[in-house]
């Protein structure tokens, strides 16, 4: 049971190189390496030889296009998203596929990743001030406000999950760190609308979708085993402009919530008014934490929340000109 790897890559060498070493020293079951690099040409720098490495680039600074362009020209049954931060710990990944992806009905697994370092991008995001000790009230309001805390393995609306379950267990969303998923599955019934989200940079939790969508086709499985560490670089596109960020955030749970709602076959009144609630009660934090405890990241932060607020209000789901044979075209001329 070969593998086709996919990672896509911006502006990021050190560990991506240290990866792809890793992966090539695996062995024949590695069928591929593939690197979608959006990097602009000037500053691209030279990719580890590994014998099975095919490289593309793309003008597109777009990490779901990337990934689609990967499966587009993977080869392999099965395929394996990393991102270019992951590090494999010791040998034991292959072994563990190999039993799982072996599996009656199994659509796609969700691979257990842990930080390699606490100074992470994510840790310069101040924490909510208020209510940060466990209490009943705590709960009660967490519930109220549309945090409630679900069953395991679980996906709500607007980006809530429950804690992945006991090993081996079914779960319907998974990390987009590090997976794996059957090629026939991954694409299928996808809303080509998060393409054009994420190239006005306002597109996020694709992996959620992905682990939700495979949960339909078959069983999404969750291995708890330590088999990847996450090296972040303090450099991720995601989350180092603090009010894109949060722009991000906030405009994009109502995506999530669409989705899932559309995917489940049920009428999309209910998580447009879920997300409303939700995220009336994430700007009232926002705000009161900079109330608090004043700062410029968290001033980024609640106007880059209210941001992408307001830009629901002239977002249109579905949208009448998805483009899917626009991004299909562009992944088979990379």
């Amino acid at each position: 049971m070969k593998l086709s790897v996919i990672i896509p890559t911006l502006n990021r060498y050190k560990t991506l190189n240290h990866l792809i070493e890793q992966l090539d020293n695996l062995g024949n079951r590695i069928e591929e390496i593939i690197i979608i690099d959006s990097t602009d040409e000037e500053n691209r720098k030279i990719i580890y030889p590994a014998s099975k490495l095919r490289y593309f680039t793309t003008n597109h600074k777009n990490g779901l296009f990337q990934r689609y362009a990967g499966y587009v020209v993977a080869k392999s049954e099965w395929l394996l998203f990393l991102d270019n931060d992951m590090e494999l710990i010791g040998d034991a990944f292959l072994s563990e596929f190999e039993q799982l992806a072996s599996r009656e009905n199994i659509s796609g697994i969700a691979f257990r990743i842990q930080d390699k370092h606490p100074n992470t991008s994510l840790a310069s995001i101040p924490k909510h001030l208020i209510f940060t000790k466990k209490s009943s009230f705590k709960s009660f309001l967490s519930w109220f406000t549309g945090y409630s805390k679900l069953p395991p393995g679980k996906l709500g609306f607007c980006g809530n999950r429950g804690k992945q379950p006991q090993d081996r267990q079914n779960t319907e969303w998974l990390s987009g760190g590090a997976f794996a998923a059957k090629k026939e599955y991954l694409f299928y019934n996808f809303n080509f609308q998060l393409f054009n989200l994420f190239e006005k940079k306002l597109g996020m939790g694709e992996d959620v979708l992905f682990g939700y969508g495979l949960s339909k086709k078959g069983d999404l499985v969750y291995s708890d085993k330590l088999l990847f560490y996450h090296n972040d670089q303090k450099d991720s596109a995601y989350s180092t402009d603090h009010f894109a960020y949060s722009r991000r955030v906030i405009f994009s749970r109502l995506h999530l919530s669409m989705e899932k709602a559309r995917l489940d076959g049920t009428n999309l009144i209910w998580p447009k008014l879920f997300y409303h609630w939700f995220v009336f009660w994430r700007l009232v934090g926002l705000f009161f934490n900079f109330i608090i405890d004043p700062s410029v990241t968290r001033k980024k932060l609640l106007l880059g929340g209210l941001k992408g607020w307001g830009l629901i209000f002239t977002f249109k789901y579905p949208d009448p000109i998805l483009n899917k044979e626009y991004w299909q075209k562009e992944a088979k001329l990379i």
